[in-house]
């Protein structure tokens, strides 16, 4: 009789797998040194499942929240509004400068500052996300994942989460704003609105909002085309790892569905996502026709990202062959066989590693 693995390593592999779809489908990029710094932001969790304690991947809402805290101040995700501000202030950070010399807790001075222009930033994304009325359950995300990501005291986040959206008339702006602020939040706020497709309304809110930050209307509307190619510019990465999860896991269609849905609601933008949301729900067939074309990064990040998806379901080395022939053909249809292997030594290595810390402090 065959050796059964032990199941919260299974558990952990699973988790290990969809952090790191999270933060492929966040970058659109591998970077192995960023995979290494969440990974190690993510230890206490990975710690617990290794020893048998429950997983927090389950729970949709909670494991976004939490992994944009995560991730913040590693790379702050591509879909998340004000995410170069985010970068700049998140207390998830910790000390910066020379005090990070001395100390892993960011000053008093940064808290407050991170407080102040935090609060504007989340007050701004509401108020565009509801100048149509209440916001949506995923606007609800949105805003809590962006009061994760900037590191808030309990406090603070949970008055924010809660906080009605205002009118951008009413958010008051203390004081003489930094351009650099400014500019940062008008790209979020421009984000927000396209990110669904932007209508009058949002329009006018997101113009209401330059006035107030003191931003000229030539700015504005170069601020507005700027991110709209941005947004825009998600879908073709976005699509692409949908379509590289569904064709390799193509057998096991409740894992693969279930990946490429993660996938999608986390690199594309809502007003791209209803082609590949409908072929996930269809369950068609995924026909390579070179439809993607990708960067060298993306490709990357989209055939890494494929082979995580494939590895979550701890195949066996038959099996792994099986999937890996298939995940070569999705690398050449994308332009680049040779990249296949790359990324998927890559991820291989990148979890034994986590694996094998893991059945070691359980004395295997």
């Amino acid at each position: 009789m065959a050796i059964q693995p032990k199941p919260y390593l299974v558990n952990l592999l699973r988790c290990v797998c969809q952090d790191v779809i999270f933060a492929l489908a966040s970058s659109h990029e591998v970077v192995e040194d960023e995979l290494a710094a969440i990974s190690k932001r993510r230890a206490p969790m990975y710690e617990s499942v290794g020893k048998g304690g429950p997983m927090d991947i389950d729970d949709w809402r909670s494991w976004i929240v939490a992994m944009s805290a995560v991730v913040a101040p590693v790379h702050a995700p591509e879909w998340l509004p004000m995410r170069d501000l985010v970068q700049n202030v998140s207390l998830e950070a910790g000390a910066r400068g020379v005090r990070s010399l001395f100390t892993s807790k960011p000053s008093e001075k940064e808290i407050q500052r991170t407080r102040r222009i935090g609060a504007l930033a989340v007050r701004t994304l509401a108020a565009v996300l509801g100048c149509d009325g209440e916001l949506r359950p995923d606007e609800e995300l949105l805003r809590a994942s962006l009061v994760a990501a900037l590191g808030l005291p309990d406090e603070d986040s949970r008055l924010l989460t809660a906080e009605k959206p205002m009118p951008p008339e009413a958010i008051e702006v203390y004081g003489e704003m930094d351009p650099k602020v400014a500019k940062s939040l008008l790209r979020g706020a421009w984000m927000a609105a396209f990110s669904d497709g932007i209508e009058p309304r949002e329009d006018d809110a997101v113009h209401k909002l330059a006035q107030k930050f003191g931003i000229l209307a030539q700015d504005a509307e170069a601020s507005r085309q700027e991110t709209r190619a941005r947004v825009d510019g998600r879908k073709s990465f976005g699509s692409a790892a949908v379509d590289a999860v569904r064709y390799v896991l193509s057998d096991e269609p409740e894992t693969g569905q279930r990946l490429a849905r993660l996938a999608a609601e986390i690199a594309l933008p809502t007003v791209h996502r209803a082609e590949s949301l409908a072929a996930i729900d269809n369950a068609g067939p995924v026909i390579l026709a070179k439809r993607h074309a990708l960067e060298r990064m993306q490709r990357e990040a989209c055939l890494a990202l494929g082979w995580f998806a494939a590895l979550s379901t701890d195949p066996s080395l038959s099996r792994a062959a099986e999937l890996a022939a298939r995940h070569d053909r999705v690398a050449t249809d994308l332009g680049a066989r040779p990249e296949g292997a790359v990324a998927r030594a890559m991820a291989e290595s990148f979890l034994q590693n986590q694996l094998i810390a893991a059945a070691t402090a359980a004395g295997l």
